[in-house]
């Protein structure tokens, strides 16, 4: 993400136009920056399959010049180390300069993967963490030496009221004191951390770590497999003993998030039906009631083509700026009454028939 060896990635494209090679594959989680492979004349050159899709690459999906693989982010490390996906060539990625043992940091995954060549940018402004993300410089056959930003996540801490409104519901009524927690990007997980500063006891144990340094500086432990944010993240990251970063395979392993104590996961979505299959995951679902032109978040049934990500049984709360729905073990009917609900006030009239319509009952209660 933050790293995304982007200068390696368009010398890589401009080798392959000029000594005209064919059939090459990239695999990479999400990508920042510019994807000039994914363009039409790169069509039979270079051609991405991707185990992580961002804004950069989805037109690119969407119109078949590059591919995606559906994957659970704790099992991405083993699409490669069981050898459904193959990587036998060159590794691109960007490296921290070496310790004074020889020591590098990369991206986690990266680490324990069998790879021909592994060729590196070694970047001053690439922080040095600890955990799986560490690699000798022996092992790593090209270095360039080059000192240039990372990229930044625009900063959401400011949010709407709505979005402030939801932070401060979560954390007065869903996160207690000594929780274990996961969030998502976007200006709600970042409202909940900001509305968190009283709270004691607190960790982190995310796939992707944000903004979590300007809400608790020495107050918790972050457990993570990437880091993507600002400078000032990414000078409270480096050489922070606090932070771990993990291979995927065990951060984000369900078996070993159930272990946590008090877990609680804070993720957005794109919508939610009445019965709340959710386009996103994560037991505790965080939302405003409509998007920016009025249009309800909570629809009768999800749009026609819409990656559903989360099923009904894993949702056990929605927050709306209008309060919490309890979900979990609800009824359709009820998990109705309580969307609507939450939904905003100009929608509950429209909702409540659509749920008629579908459910050929009155949403309620009991």
């Amino acid at each position: 993400m933050g790293a995304t060896p982007t200068l390696l990635l368009e010398g890589l494209c401009d080798y392959a136009e000029t000594n005209d090679l064919k059939q090459l594959t990239s695999h990479h989680l999400h990508l920042e920056g510019t994807t000039k492979w994914t363009q039409p004349n790169f069509k039979d050159r270079i051609r991405s399959n991707s185990l992580f899709t961002g804004s950069n690459l989805r037109e690119a999906v969407n119109e078949g010049l590059a591919d995606f693989i559906s994957v659970f982010l704790h099992e991405v490390p083993l699409l490669f180390r069981s050898g459904a996906v193959k990587l036998n060539t060159v590794l691109l990625t960007v490296i921290s300069p070496p310790d004074d043992s020889g020591y590098c940091t990369l991206v986690p995954i990266l680490n324990s993967l069998s790879i021909i060549l592994i060729s590196a940018i070694s970047n001053k402004n690439m922080p040095r963490t600890f955990g799986d993300s560490i690699i000798h410089h022996n092992d790593i056959d090209i270095v360039i030496e080059m000192d240039y930003s990372l990229y930044k996540r625009k900063n959401t801490e400011a949010g709407s009221l709505q979005e402030k409104k939801i932070g401060e519901i979560i954390a007065s009524n869903l996160v207690d004191n000594g929780a274990t927690l996961q969030t998502g990007i976007g200006a709600i997980s970042d409202a909940t951390l900001a509305s968190l500063v009283n709270h004691k006891d607190l960790g982190i144990k995310t796939p992707k770590c944000f903004q979590m340094e300007p809400y608790f500086q020495e107050k918790l432990v972050i457990v993570t497999s990437f880091i993507y944010g600002s400078d000032k993240l990414y000078h409270f990251v480096d050489g922070n003993l606090d932070i771990l970063c993990g291979d995927e395979a065990w951060v984000n392993d369900p078996i070993t998030i159930r272990m946590m104590p008090k877990m609680t996961a804070i993720n957005s979505a794109v919508e939610i039906d009445l019965i709340a299959k959710v386009i996103r995951m994560f037991p505790i679902i965080a939302i405003t009631s409509t998007i920016r032109k009025g249009q309800s978040k909570i629809v009768p049934y999800i749009n026609e083509g819409a990656g559903v990500v989360t099923s009904r049984a894993h949702v056990h709360y929605v927050v709306t700026e209008y309060g919490i729905a309890q979900l979990w073990g609800k009824n359709m009917r009820q998990r109705a009454y309580e969307l609507i609900r939450i939904s905003h006030p100009s929608q509950r009239e429209k909702l409540e028939k659509a749920a008629f319509e579908r459910m050929k009952v009155m949403p309620s209660l009991d």
